[in-house]
């Protein structure tokens, strides 16, 4: 692990243990029994793996081996030797640019504010993770149990155009982070920027910045994160 780690444990998935990699890096020493399989699952990227696995029988004695099996942002390993003893397995995990469709830090949408406070408070209010939601593999923090279940009933409503990047850089093609003070409601539609720099330019020419937006959009979101 490094300063920048995040990781959490999740529900299993009846095969076997599951964690997700919320950011940074991590090596986990276990021991694993016969036909137990590892998930582990990146939050905001894809993973590079390293690992090495040792079973407790002489040389001569040894067979099977571990098995990969990556999809999208989760990885499985299997330890399936044909002996029924333990094995030890070492894994090493980094996670990697990732073409993400929502914006987070640390898995968490627009730095943990209440989507829904736009709206009805018309301003950013900081969400709490008491009252949580999930959308498109991004967690959504709320102020209150009602703003979260307004979001949960209807999340295209709510949540931040171009997945909460920034607008301003949709429209010029590329991927951005934002900041949670630097928005507009337009139409009935939040649109998140990169700073208030960037707010200020954007809100020069909103229509046509949101025209623009929208064609490139596609194209963007695939883009690996900033």
């Amino acid at each position: 692990m490094n300063t920048q780690t995040s990781i959490a444990p999740r529900p299993s998935n009846g095969i076997g243990e599951r964690i997700e990699l919320i950011n940074g890096e991590a090596m986990i020493n276990r021991g694993m029994e016969l036909a137990q399989a590892l998930t582990v699952i990146a939050s905001d990227g894809s993973m590079n793996a390293r690992f090495n696995v040792s079973q407790s029988v002489p040389p001569a004695t040894k067979k099977g081996g571990a098995f990969v099996q990556q999809k999208d942002n989760t990885m499985t390993i299997s330890l399936r030797p044909i002996l029924p003893l333990a094995a030890a397995l070492t894994l090493s995990f980094a996670s990697v640019g990732y073409a993400a469709e929502i914006f987070t830090t640390n898995g968490v949408a627009i730095n943990g504010y209440d989507p829904v406070a736009y709206f009805t408070n018309h301003r950013p209010v900081k969400g709490s993770d008491k009252y949580m939601a999930t959308y498109k593999g991004a967690t959504f923090h709320f102020a209150s149990a009602a703003h979260r279940d307004a979001f949960a009933a209807n999340p295209r409503r709510f949540a931040p155009q171009y997945g909460g990047y920034c607008a301003f850089g949709t429209a010029q093609g590329h991927k951005a982070s934002t900041e949670p003070q630097a928005f507009t409601v337009v139409d009935n539609k939040l649109y998140l920027n990169y700073n208030d720099s960037v707010l200020k330019t954007w809100r020069q020419d909103v229509s046509g910045y949101i025209k623009k937006a929208e064609a490139n959009w596609e194209k963007v979101k695939v883009q690996p994160d900033p």
